[in-house]
């Protein structure tokens, strides 16, 4: 199966993902995060289906390193119920929200300079 052909599926059961989780009001720390993550990966997944396979496979390792990252961070404000000695400032919705707009904003600079780059040779 090509990126292409994959990109579609899982752009496609992210959607409805996303969908259900809204609709349903499951707005829960693990509803939250599942429906930010998958509005970014559903965006960004459209954005990857034009772009060619030297900026694609530089982003999926991107991706192999940022996610369990945010995950780990996430699992300290689920478990730190002070949040993380600060208050309650890093609860978890927050610290959800802030790491998909940090993915999503740093996986559109690594595609900008990695189209910038192949550009340029």
């Amino acid at each position: 199966m090509d990126k292409k052909k994959i990109l579609i599926a899982v752009t496609s059961i992210l959607f409805i993902i996303a969908t259900a989780i809204y609709l349903g009001r499951f707005f829960s720390p693990l509803g939250t995060l599942i429906f930010s993550y998958s509005s970014v990966f559903g965006f960004l997944f459209i954005i990857l289906y034009f772009l060619r396979d030297e900026i694609f496979y530089p982003w999926v390792h991107f991706v192999k390193w940022y996610i369990p990252i945010a995950g780990f961070a996430m699992l300290l404000s689920l478990r730190s119920h002070a949040g993380w000695g600060i208050g309650n400032i890093f609860d978890t919705e927050i610290v959800t929200m802030w790491s998909a707009g940090l993915f999503f904003f740093l996986s559109v600079i690594l595609m900008l300079v990695k189209s910038l780059k192949l550009r340029d040779k």
